[in-house]
């Protein structure tokens, strides 16, 4: 599923809990090379000084501790008998974002795994580079919140029943041990005429999904995948509503929203909030290789 990981670290507190988000997938996404990256948080465009000069020239040398979380790794790998999985690791100076895209595009990492502060009071919680990452990384993403411990016993899924969220039911079902599908359901959305009660719409919304349930997920589940619960609820609130229902998860699912390399380059709102909200980690799954090209780097400054 993940064969080659990308991990930006920061170089403090927050790393540790990166390497064991690491460890734990090693054991069921297929993981077979780590790359560990620090960029120095340099911007030649905004800084007159500089004046153009390539900001290779200004890379500070690498710092002690990057050498030293790619040991750890290591041995963690080899105390969970995975020693085969190879541990990499790179520094560079740049725009973090842009560094840490491009170098991903280069090594072809098929899963970010990076850290973003705790959130609180119903508002995001990014820190300076983790949302950027996010919209223009091209890729899967795991954002592991500070504080918080990836875990595989417990999944739990957005779906809201598009061809992306299916797929990332299946794919949380690969990955997980117990997985829950969570179906938030807004009366309001689908009333668009008086000759049908609340209840009976609702009736058969959930007999709808029901069914679709059965035939596009639990009929198709790969061999030795979890067999996930739906769960349905009832809502005007879609996004509170899921992050109430993640709450506790030891991993949170959601897909990138919509089929067009636009959609997937913006997010759809809600897996950006979701993932920049929860107090659990957050993997986003989204197609690899989707590019905005002239327009992505745009957007991105």
């Amino acid at each position: 599923m993940f064969p080659t990981l990308l991990i930006p670290l920061a170089l403090d507190v927050r790393d540790a809990e990166l390497l064991a988000a690491a460890v734990t997938l090693v054991g069921t996404a297929g993981v077979k090379n780590v790359h560990l990256v620090y960029v120095h948080a340099m911007d030649v465009v905004g800084n007159p000084l500089l004046g153009g000069i390539p900001v290779e020239t200004f890379t500070p040398a690498a710092p002690e501790g990057l050498a030293g979380l790619a040991d750890e790794l290591r041995e963690r790998l080899t105390a969970a008998g995975r020693s085969d999985v190879s541990v990499h690791r790179h520094h560079m100076a740049g725009r973090p974002h842009e560094r840490i895209t491009a170098l991903a595009g280069e090594i072809d990492a098929d899963l970010l795994v990076f850290g973003r502060l705790r959130a609180g009071d119903g508002h995001e919680a990014w820190g300076a580079h983790a949302q950027l990452l996010t919209r223009y990384a091209h890729r899967s993403v795991l954002v592991v919140p500070h504080g918080s411990t990836l875990s595989l016993s417990d999944v739990r899924v957005g779906i809201d029943f598009s061809p992306r969220s299916l797929e990332a039911c299946k794919a949380a079902c690969l990955l997980g041990q117990e997985v829950k599908a969570i179906y938030s359901m807004n009366p309001d959305e689908g009333m668009t005429h008086s000759g049908i009660t609340i209840e009976e719409f609702m009736g058969r919304l959930r007999a709808n999904a029901t069914q679709q349930f059965h035939d596009e997920v639990l009929t198709e589940l790969a061999p030795g995948a979890a067999t996930p619960t739906l769960v349905m609820l009832e809502t005007d609130n879609i996004v509170d509503t899921l992050l109430g229902a993640l709450h506790g998860a030891g991993l949170a699912v959601v897909a990138s929203r919509g089929m067009t390399a636009m959609a997937s380059m913006l997010l759809g709102s809600t897996a950006q909030e979701i993932a920049g909200r929860a107090d659990a980690p957050v993997l986003i799954l989204r197609t690899k290789g989707e590019d905005m090209g002239l327009f992505a780097s745009l957007l991105s400054r």
